[in-house]
C-alpha cells in the first residue's frame, strides 16, 4: 500500500468481504483502516464515507447476513398472508438485481476512490488532511478509553465471530428439523439470540483468561454493551415489529392496495414511490429497520393486488430506499457508528457524505422510473450507467479547467 488510492481501496475491499453485519463491518474496518489511511493523509470523513457506503449496501444484498435473515423471515410470513406461493429466500434473491441504490452507491465509492472525486464539503476535509490538520478527526481526548488485554490475538476475534455464526446456523438447522431446504424459512430471532449469547460467552472466556484485564472492567463493559443495544437496536426492532403486526392485523396493506387500484395509479410508478417513501421514513426515524417493518407489509399486498411480477422491484425499492434514508440521516445508527469506527465527527461525516448519497439516490430513482415504465431491467441499468458516466465526464472536464 504505497499511495492514497490503495489505502482507500483496502477499506473498500474489506467492506465487501465483511458482509454478515453492518455494525461489525463499520467498527472493525474502521479500526483496521485508520492507521493505513492516516499514513497516507486520507481524511477521517473520507474513511467514514467509504465505511458507511460499503456496510449496509453490501449487507442488504446478502441473504446470509443479519439483515438478510431478518428480511427473509419477514417476507416469508407476508407472502403467506398475501397468498403468494413463492418463498421468502427466493423473493429476496430475485430482488437483488433491482437493488438500484445499494449497487449505485457501491459503484460510486469505487469511482470516487479511483478518480479522487471530491464534491462539496469532502473537498475541504481532504484538503485539510493533506495539509496535516484533518478537521474531521476526533482528537484523542474525545475518544473513550479502550480496555485491551495484552494477550489479545486475531484468533480470538475470528473464533468469537465464528461461534456466533455457527451457533446461529445450527439453531436454524435444528428449528428446520435438519432439513436444509427449509433452513432459510425459519424465524431468525431465536437463532440470532442463541448465537449472540454463545459469542458473548466465548468473548468473556478470553477476557477472563487475560490477567491484564480487571474482572470489574469485563463486567462493566458487558453491562454497558447490553444497555446500549437495549436503548437503541432492541427498542427500534420491538417498535418496528409492533408496527408491522398492527399494519397486518388492521389490513393496512390490503386497504392501500385497494386504494391504489381504485385510484388507477400506474403500477409503473409504484417502485419509485416506495423508494421515496421508504427513504423518507428511514431519514426521519434514523433507522432502516423501522422502514422495513412499516413498508414491507404494505408493499407485498400492493404487488399481489396489482402486478405480482413487480414484487422483486417493489421489495428492492423498499429496502434500497431504507438504506438511502439511513445514509442521509444525521441521527442514523450507521451514520453514528461509521463516524465512531473512523473516529470522525458525526457532523463532518454527515455533511461530506450527503452529496454522494443524494447523487446515488437520484440515479436510483430514475432507474426505477425507467424500469417501471418499460418493465425492462436492462434499460434501468443503462440509465444508471449513463448518468454515472455523464457525471464522471463533467467532473473530469471541470477538473481540467480548474487546473488550467
Amino acid at each position: 500500500i504505497k499511495n492514497r488510492m490503495l489505502a482507500q481501496f483496502v477499506t473498500f475491499i474489506l467492506g465487501i468481504l465483511i458482509m454478515f453485519d453492518d455494525y461489525f463491518n463499520v467498527l472493525v474496518i474502521g479500526e483496521v483502516s485508520k492507521p493505513i489511511t492516516d499514513q497516507h493523509k486520507v481524511s477521517r470523513a473520507k474513511l467514514a464515507y467509504i465505511i458507511d457506503s460499503t456496510s449496509a449496501p453490501v449487507v442488504i444484498m446478502m441473504p446470509f447476513s443479519t439483515w438478510g435473515a431478518y428480511i427473509i423471515g419477514s417476507i416469508g410470513g407476508l407472502l403467506v398472508t398475501s397468498s403468494i406461493t413463492q418463498t421468502g429466500l427466493f423473493v429476496f434473491i430475485s430482488a437483488i438485481p433491482y437493488q438500484f441504490y445499494p449497487i449505485t452507491a457501491l459503484i460510486l465509492v469505487f469511482l470516487v476512490i479511483l478518480f479522487d472525486i471530491q464534491a462539496g464539503p469532502m473537498k475541504r476535509m481532504e484538503k485539510s488532511a493533506l495539509a496535516g490538520h484533518d478537521i474531521s478527526k476526533i482528537e484523542a481526548s474525545d475518544v473513550v478509553e479502550k480496555i485491551e488485554g495484552k494477550r489479545a490475538s486475531h484468533f480470538q476475534l475470528i473464533l468469537t465471530v465464528l461461534t456466533l455464526l455457527i451457533f446461529t446456523f445450527l439453531t436454524m438447522l435444528h428449528m428446520a428439523e435438519y432439513d436444509f431446504s427449509l433452513l432459510m424459512e425459519q424465524e431468525i430471532t431465536i437463532p440470532l439470540f442463541v448465537g449472540g449469547v454463545m459469542g458473548l460467552i466465548v468473548a468473556l472466556l478470553f477476557a477472563f483468561l487475560d490477567r491484564n484485564i480487571k474482572r470489574k472492567s469485563i463486567i462493566t463493559a458487558t453491562y454497558k454493551g447490553i444497555l446500549e443495544m437495549a436503548k437503541s437496536a432492541v427498542i427500534i426492532l420491538v417498535l418496528a415489529w409492533m408496527v408491522a403486526i398492527a399494519i397486518d392485523d388492521l389490513g393496512t396493506g390490503v386497504l392501500i392496495a385497494e386504494v391504489v387500484s381504485s385510484l388507477e395509479i400506474s403500477t409503473a410508478l409504484i417502485p419509485l414511490i416506495l423508494f421515496l417513501i421508504s427513504g423518507f421514513i428511514a431519514f426521519s426515524t434514523g433507522t432502516s429497520w423501522g422502514a422495513f417493518g412499516i413498508l414491507l407489509p404494505i408493499a407485498i399486498p400492493i404487488a399481489a393486488a396489482t402486478d405480482v411480477t413487480f414484487l422483486p422491484a417493489m421489495i428492492a425499492a423498499t429496502l434500497g430506499g431504507a438504506v438511502f434514508g439511513d445514509h442521509s440521516s444525521p441521527i442514523s445508527d450507521t451514520t453514528v457508528l461509521s463516524s465512531t469506527g473512523a473516529r470522525s465527527t458525526v457532523h463532518a461525516h454527515f455533511i461530506s457524505q450527503l452529496p454522494y448519497v443524494l447523487f446515488a439516490a437520484i440515479t436510483a430513482a430514475l432507474g426505477y422510473l425507467v424500469y417501471g415504465l418499460t418493465h425492462q431491467l436492462w434499460l434501468g441499468y443503462i440509465v444508471i450507467f449513463a448518468i454515472i458516466g455523464a457525471a464522471l465526464f463533467v467532473f473530469k472536464l471541470l477538473t481540467r479547467r480548474s487546473v488550467t
